[in-house]
């Protein structure tokens, strides 16, 4: 059986539904060494139920990757460059389900090398609820879904790439002159409630920040793009919202613009 999907989720093509695609999956485990990757579920439901242990394979191919499990092939074609960019990765523990109106995901663990940089996650959680139904994709639910009413939390996150970073705090008492290798974020939190959102995280990079950003966030059907407006980002009471965006203009792609206080991101 052959499906082509787009992007990092499984997408479906369905008709007007006023809920979510049923699918489920438990304790997906494995890992990956660029192009290929195997993994094990407990459940699987896409649309039907398996429930006894399952085999998943993941192979590269010129336009994308090939899942394969049991019978099933799943084609993921144009993935997103990041996505390309991981040369390895390994993760324990992660369960999604789309049912009725409720999407759950969560995973215990996760560690990934790309580009010459590292990153790891511990317990992440997320719940978005239903917004609108989007005629033909799945995948256009979920994105509204999750930008409209939603929650996440990460308990720890660590990466290398801090240079970013480091410049965008670098007016806070302390920060100047700091020879920090990685940065972690911990205990973080993202709230969006019709469409407004609020972030809050702990940085530590040899000395700690406690980061606020709010602001709006949305899906523009129209345009086929996610647009996020920052209102306010604050690290220890100090106002970062200029080198925020001063570092997300460096980093514009033909599907990233930035227009303070403007954030475009746009869809294939």
């Amino acid at each position: 059986m052959n499906k082509v999907l787009t992007g990092a989720m499984i997408l479906a093509s369905t008709s007007i539904h006023a809920d979510f695609l049923h699918i489920e999956v438990s304790n997906f485990t494995g890992s990956y060494k660029k192009p290929d990757g195997s993994a094990t579920a407990s459940k699987l439901t896409i649309p039907n139920a398996l429930t006894s242990k399952i085999n998943i394979e993941l192979r590269g191919v010129e336009d994308g990757y090939i899942l394969q499990y049991l019978d099933k092939e799943y084609h993921f074609k144009n993935p997103p460059s990041f996505i390309n960019d991981i040369e390895t990765g390994n993760w324990n523990n992660i369960n999604y389900s789309t049912i009725s109106k409720s999407l759950n995901t969560g995973l215990t663990s996760f560690h990934s090398e790309f580009a010459g940089e590292s990153l790891q996650i511990k317990k992440f959680q997320g719940k978005c609820n239903f917004n609108r139904a989007h005629n033909e994709s799945y995948g256009l639910q979920v994105l509204d879904a999750c930008l409209t009413n939603s929650s996440f939390s990460i308990s720890y996150l660590l990466s290398s790439k801090v240079n970013k970073l480091y410049d965008i705090l670098l007016d806070l008492p302390g920060f100047e002159g700091i020879n920090a290798s990685e940065v972690s974020l911990s205990n973080a939190n993202l709230n969006i409630k019709k469409n407004s959102f609020s972030f809050k995280g702990k940085v530590n990079m040899g000395i700690s920040a406690n980061v606020t950003i709010a602001g709006k966030s949305e899906y523009d059907a129209k345009e086929n793009r996610v647009v996020i407006k920052v209102d306010k980002a604050k690290a220890s009471f100090i106002n970062i919202k200029n080198k925020l965006f001063q570092e997300l203009e460096k980093s514009e792609t033909e599907t990233l613009k930035v227009d303070n206080p403007y954030i475009y991101i746009l869809l294939k």
